[in-house]
């Protein structure tokens, strides 16, 4: 983004919030037209940073369909022009996405992206939960940097945390897991 010339990107959710933290890369971020994002709903920290000063897209379906590939075709006639390929399917009339969406109460035919089919966790005793919300509120402490949620089929589900760079000292853990709690409750 700093050596070319590039109006925008697509980037993984993730990507994206750890790539707001840093200040050198966000104003890489911040010097575009466009962020396009794929993978999960955007972190809410690094949204609203970044809503200020560019345009943020979703990528919806890009995990199930899969990305696109731009061609530049030069013929004698037409000149140069852009297309978009992609590898033909000819099976499938449809591709199903994941997206879980809810519609607005109060304004009719808006919707929200709530989860994915995929980030949900079933568990052996028949509930279940969805990783993807409980990861972004996790992540909003402002001593985590990331979170990842599991435990397909198990009794328990298994979080595992990802504490930022630099901040950890004597106590640290025992003060981590008690300003956690609510986050876990």
């Amino acid at each position: 983004m700093c050596f070319g010339r590039a109006d925008g990107t697509v980037l993984v959710s993730a990507t994206i919030d750890t790539l707001c933290r840093d200040p050198s890369s966000f104003a890489a971020l911040k010097s575009l037209e466009y962020v396009q994002y794929v993978g999960t709903t955007l972190g809410v920290e690094g949204g609203k940073k970044l809503n200020l000063f560019v345009k943020l897209l979703p990528c919806i379906g890009g995990t199930e369909v899969g990305g696109y590939c731009t061609n530049f075709k030069t013929t004698a006639r037409t000149g140069t022009t852009l297309s978009l390929a992609r590898v033909p399917e000819p099976n499938l009339s449809h591709v199903p996405i994941k997206a879980l969406w809810l519609e607005d109460p109060t304004r009719k035919g808006l919707f929200r992206i709530v989860g994915r089919m995929d980030d949900y966790i079933p568990l052996a005793y028949g509930e279940g939960l969805y990783a993807s919300t409980m990861q972004q509120e996790i992540e909003r402490h402002e001593l985590v940097q990331k979170t990842l949620i599991g435990g397909h089929g198990q009794q328990d589900p298994v979080l595992l945390i990802e504490t930022i760079p630099g901040v950890y000292d004597e106590g640290f853990h025992a003060g981590l897991m008690q300003s956690l709690l609510p986050y876990l409750e």
